[in-house]
């Protein structure tokens, strides 16, 4: 029989009472299930039919939310339900845990407890496209996120020129292009509770040419103003030199809550997951200290509009240039001494 999860509390915090946190691909494949059945209009009652398996619509719904295990056979009936490849049913079935497989599910004395990571306590997904579509949905489907990035600006805040950049210069990309027809159906959580912690070197760091980094900082302070009927974004800026974390090491790493679950997200070759070692929980509490000791509202609103001024200038004096040197020109209007990765000897 699937062992039940205890049911959160509230879908914005994570699951109360001591239950025992689900592996990571059963939150994230519970995302993909509900976008595809949802894409194909599928009622609950129709995947129930469609499982192989004598369960109700309950037991569909507890599946989609990662708090059921769902059993290997329903897992690959429903996917080729929907329609998904032969190959890619078979690859993420193989990664699916099961109790046959030895997955277990820690008690609260034991999450966290272990130093290394166990074999259901982190995936790669390793299908492309498909991959990062459903790393963009489970963002997409978080209702608590704390998004830290070194690199490059998250795909929700970009304009469509820097975005245009990272995909003509970026090795990997994390937006699906083309999004599949289940990633339109998982709408963003409308009350989400969402934090964009900036590492200052991405007010430096030059993507695309000066006019294109100041439009993107423009439009980072437009949300920061809250546009027209909409609240204003949580965005800091954390200096670099002064606050060394755990979620460093990662350099691009989220910090998620989805129906009440926790776990951590990034962006490496393939997108990838972890929760319930204790490595994961020292990146989740490095990441909430880094909120707590970041900048406020107005030191970061000033810092990226800095940044975005000193962008500004540099397409004033030559609107064709895209200029090598502009990172530590802009390190130098902040007031802080950097030095570019790039000009580092050999």
């Amino acid at each position: 029989m699937p062992s039940r999860l205890v049911e959160a509390d509230h879908p914005g915090r994570p699951t109360a009472g001591g239950a025992p946190a689900p592996a990571p691909i059963q939150i994230v494949l519970g995302v993909y299930l509900r976008g595809l059945r949802l894409s194909q209009q599928r009622t609950l009652a129709e995947a129930a039919a469609a499982a192989r398996v004598r369960v109700n619509t309950s037991t569909v719904s507890r599946w989609e939310r990662a708090e059921s295990l769902i059993p290997l056979p329903a897992l690959e009936a429903l996917l080729r339900y929907y329609g998904v490849k032969r190959a890619h049913v078979q690859s993420l079935s193989d990664a699916f845990p099961s109790l046959q497989r030895g997955f277990r599910l820690l008690p609260p004395s034991r999450q966290h407890a272990e130093n290394h990571e166990g074999r259901w306590d982190r995936w790669a997904d390793v299908a492309g496209n498909e991959a990062v579509a459903r790393y963009t949905a489970l963002t997409r489907a978080a209702s608590d996120v704390v998004f830290f990035t070194m690199g490059r600006i998250p795909p929700d805040y970009r304009t469509a020129e820097y975005r245009a950049a990272i995909i003509d210069t970026a090795p990997r990309h994390d937006e699906p292009s083309p999004g599949p027809r289940w990633f339109n159906w998982v709408p963003p959580v409308a009350d989400a509770r969402r934090t964009l912690l900036l590492d200052d070197t991405v007010l430096r760091r030059p993507v695309g040419d000066p006019r294109v980094m100041a439009a993107q900082l423009r439009h980072l302070l437009h949300l920061m103003a809250g546009p027209a009927g909409t609240s204003r974004a949580d965005i800091r800026v954390v200096p670099s030199a002064t606050q060394i974390g755990a979620h460093h090491l990662a350099g691009e790493v989220a910090d998620l809550t989805v129906h009440g679950h926790r776990l951590l997200a990034g962006m490496d070759a393939m997108p990838w997951y972890t929760n319930r070692s204790r490595c994961a929980q020292a990146v989740h509490d490095s990441l909430r200290r880094a909120v707590d000791r970041a900048p406020g509202h107005r030191e970061s609103y000033a810092l990226i509009e800095r940044a975005a001024e000193h962008w500004e200038s540099q397409t004033e004096e030559d609107p064709q240039h895209h200029c090598d040197g502009c990172a530590d020109s802009v390190a130098y209007s902040l007031g802080r001494s950097y030095r570019d990765p790039r000009s580092t000897p050999a």
